[in-house]
């Protein structure tokens, strides 16, 4: 059986969209897609987390060692970065 040419580039769209909807559904309804998906989130955040705490290190000692912040910033600072230690620790 020949196909026209029509008829292979719907056939060729009726596959396209038959794949992207079942990979959709799977994405959607699938408990080990879900699952994963989830732990990807959760990774990513710690990931963020991680750099802002790395960063803030490196901005408290770099300007609070130099004694160039006043002593209320120093403490907002520290304050500020002991919470985001405990938080990111729990």
């Amino acid at each position: 059986m020949l196909l026209s040419d029509n008829e292979k580039v719907r056939a060729a769209a009726a596959v396209s969209i038959q794949s992207l909807w079942r990979g959709y559904h799977a994405r959607q309804n699938h408990p080990d897609v879900l699952r994963v998906r989830h732990e990807m989130r959760v990774k990513r955040s710690e990931d963020y987390i991680q750099d802002l705490r790395q960063k803030l290190h490196r901005y408290i000692y770099s300007y609070v060692g130099r004694g160039s912040l006043s002593y209320v910033s120093k403490n907002v600072i520290y304050i500020n970065y002991i919470a985001l230690c405990l938080w990111y620790c729990a």
